[in-house]
This record gives structure tokens, C-alpha cells and sequence, in this order.
């Protein structure tokens, strides 16, 4: 909906689009654009059209005007980045959402476009890495990779946990001063590269190892191997520096299951120390956080983490729905979760919310004023009945009025 329009032409093709009529209602649109070229809505609802036809260049042409025009509209960042989307413009796409006012805010609407940006950045990473196979990135000293740990347990009781693992390492590492972390989703974008070329007959790992490939200057790994019988957890970590091609001897340190994140932390401090990133004490406070005291609650996000690698979203909400039921306040369960919704089809959903707003608050401001020119009670006579005839409009308009009879 257009909020504040007038001419009788762009009513129309407000009508037409909201039918999704797009054809026709860029057909009226183009000579309101001629006409009126400096009314960023004529040229925002223009790209709307031309998004919906998938004639992507015209849509970011029509979408960057409008928002040259009036940078303040919401919506026209989140089309502008599903225009660019189109034509495979992963950085152009990330740079219009995050222009999103609301991109970084704490509400579904908020990790929705998140996880449109995390799908963007999946869609880079998938190209770099069919890259890296051809050509290896060139090793940074100060780049770390955390593999996926190995789980030495049933898999149905422990399922992802080394994935889980890797992606809480990952989370503190990328807290570290002068430390560069590989992010979980270029490594399993890497991953996925290795396979594809595995499967047509090409081992890229026959030359070099995944560190190399993606240009990390140390990689970090091991296993876990935990019991409930003995209520006991037993981490194995190893460092290798891809610089020097020395590899460390194994590290174990062993807990109850409760003290797992505990034993990570230690990892986090260890594995510092040993690459020499710097760890402040504000940085130290900062990954001394726990995100969660529920270990079977971090086991359900780690099986939705893989879920959602595999493209099984529905899967992978229903992990991060049950986590958040074991522990409601586990965060990063409920980003994950919300950032499922970042489809497509919740973006325009998203901007087609943006653009209804200011009538809606136009709408309500409207009911206010009335309900305003209403009197708030009927007079009280004698203390014992009620007249109504008191209650009446101050201004124009009516009054709906409800009697209750208590003794007919």
C-alpha cells in the first residue's frame, strides 16, 4: 500500500500492485516516473513491479533512484537487495540490507534479514571455495581454522555435538584482537566443494590440506568423547601451523558433561596462548559467558546447526525450537531460529509490512482523535443509577454505546 498518495493514476497502480498485477501496474507507473521524477514512492513501487518480472537490472536502477531520493524508506533496502540478488551481486545485496534501519535490532523481523545476509554470505563462501580448489587462497599467519570436532559416542545420543563445538570456538576465537577465525559457514562451504570434486573423480585434499585450501595459517581440531555413565567428558585437541607444517602433540583435558563449556573456555585460553593472540580481560570476560547451563538444550542446537547445513529447515527449526524449550533463555538457539525465516519470501513480506506502516499509523492515529471527542463516563445520579444521556460526540462523528441492564 502507498501511504500519503494523491494523484488518482498511482492509486491505481497501487491497486495493481497489491493484486500483484505487475505488468500492468508498471505500465502505469512508467509515465507517473516521467512525469514526476523526483517522487522517490513513484520510482520505489516502479522497482517493486520490475522485481516481481525478474528484470533485475531495471528493479536496481528504478530502487537506487528512489532511494537516492529519500534514503529514510525501509523497504526499498530490502528490495534493492533481492534485486541484486538476482544478478548474483552477493556484496552490492549484503551492503542494501544492512542499510535496513532495523537489520540489527532484537525481533524476528530483525533476524530475518540476518538470515538473508547469512544466506548471501553462504552463496560467497560457495564460490570462493570452488576457487580455493583450483587455486589455494594464500596462507595468513594469523588466520585460524576450527574443524569440526570428531564425536567418539552414539550418534543418536550425542549427534552434532563437534559441530556444536567447533561453532562455540568459533564464537570466542572471533572475539580475539588481531586473530582472524575462519566462519563456520565458509568451512562447510568448503566442505561441500571438496565433496562435489570427490565425486567427480578429483581429491583436492591429495595436495593440499583444508587449512591450506582455505589459507589459514593454523588449523585447530580433536575429538569427544563423552560418557553418562560415568557423567564424564573427555576433550582431545590438537594445533597444526600450516606456516611451518608442525603439528603439536594432542592436549586432553577431561570434566563432568555439566563442566563442557568450561572445558572450552580452556581451549579458547590454551590455543590463545599458544598462536599468541592477545586476550584482554575485557575480552577474556566476554567469552567467559555461557550460553547455556543446559547440555541437552546445546545438543538440540548442534543437531539444528547440521540440519540446516544439510538444508533441512524444517528440521533444523524444529532442534532450535526444542533447545529454546529446554533453556528459553539460550540466545543463540533463538537467532538461529528466527534466522530461518530469512527467505525471499519473508523479505517481501518485510517490505510489503514497511510500506502498509505509515497508513496504518495514519489509521490509528485517525481512530485516537475520535475516540478522543468522546466523553469517558455517563453522569452518576443520586449515586444509584446511571444516565447515559450524558455520553454524546464533542464533535462530529457517532458513538457506539453499550447499556448493561442489571434489574430489568
Amino acid at each position: 500500500m502507498l501511504a500519503g498518495c494523491s494523484s488518482a493514476p498511482h492509486r491505481a497502480a497501487n491497486h495493481l500492485l497489491e493484486t500483484e498485477n505487475w505488468a500492468e501496474a508498471e505500465e502505469v507507473l512508467d509515465p507517473i516516473a516521467a512525469e514526476h521524477q523526483d517522487d522517490p514512492r513513484v520510482w520505489r513501487d516502479l522497482g517493486r513491479a520490475q522485481l516481481a518480472q525478474k528484470r533485475y537490472d531495471e528493479a536496481i536502477g528504478s530502487l537506487q533512484t528512489a532511494m537516492e531520493l529519500d534514503a529514510s524508506d525501509p523497504a526499498v533496502p530490502l528490495l534493492l537487495g533481492l534485486a541484486h540478488e538476482g544478478l548474483s551481486e552477493w556484496d552490492d545485496a549484503i551492503e542494501a540490507y544492512q542499510a535496513y534501519p532495523r537489520t540489527y535490532g532484537r525481533s524476528s523481523v530483525s533476524g530475518a534479514v540476518r538470515g538473508r545476509m547469512a544466506d548471501v554470505v553462504r552463496a560467497i563462501y560457495a564460490e570462493r571455495a570452488e576457487n580455493a580448489l583450483e587455486e589455494p587462497e594464500r596462507i595468513g599467519p594469523r588466520v585460524l581454522l576450527v574443524r569440526y570436532f570428531d564425536v567418539l559416542a552414539d550418534i543418536e545420543t550425542y549427534g552434532q555435538l563437534g559441530k556444536g563445538m567447533a561453532d562455540q570456538l568459533i564464537e570466542d576465537f572471533a572475539r580475539l584482537e588481531g586473530m582472524h577465525v575462519v566462519d563456520r559457514l565458509r568451512y562447510q562451504e568448503t566442505l561441500r566443494a571438496v565433496e562435489r570434486a570427490r565425486r567427480d573423480g578429483f581429491d583436492p585434499l591429495a595436495a593440499y590440506s583444508l587449512g591450506e585450501l582455505i589459507g589459514a595459517g593454523y588449523s585447530l581440531g580433536g575429538t569427544i568423547t563423552p560418557s553418562d555413565e560415568r557423567d564424564e567428558i573427555r576433550i582431545e585437541y590438537y594445533l597444526v601451523n600450516h606456516v611451518t607444517g608442525e603439528t603439536k602433540a594432542p592436549t586432553t583435558i577431561t570434566g563432568t558433561l555439566s563442566e563442557f563449556f568450561d572445558l572450552e573456555k580452556r581451549i579458547v585460553a590454551r590455543v590463545s596462548e599458544e598462536i599468541g593472540a592477545e586476550m584482554t580481560r575485557a575480552v577474556r570476560r566476554t567469552i567467559g559467558q555461557i550460553p547455556t547451563t543446559n547440555f541437552r538444550a546445546f545438543l538440540e542446537y548442534a543437531n539444528g546447526i547440521d540440519a540446516d547445513d544439510q538444508g533441512d529447515t524444517a528440521l533444523a527449526r524444529e532442534r532450535f525450537e526444542e533447545a529454546i524449550t529446554l533453556d528459553p533463555l539460550f540466545h543463540l538457539a533463538i537467532e538461529q531460529k528466527e534466522r530461518l525465516d530469512g527467505t525471499p519470501e519473508r523479505i517481501l513480506w518485510i517490505a510489503r509490512r514497511e510500506l502498509q506502516m505509515p497508513f496504518e499509523a495514519a489509521r490509528r492515529g485517525r481512530l485516537h482523535t475520535a475516540q478522543s471527542l468522546l466523553t469517558s463516563q455517563p453522569a452518576v445520579l443520586d449515586g444509584e443509577s446511571e444516565d447515559i444521556s450524558s455520553v454524546r460526540p464533542l464533535g462530529l462523528g457517532s458513538a457506539i454505546i453499550r447499556v448493561r441492564v442489571d434489574d430489568p
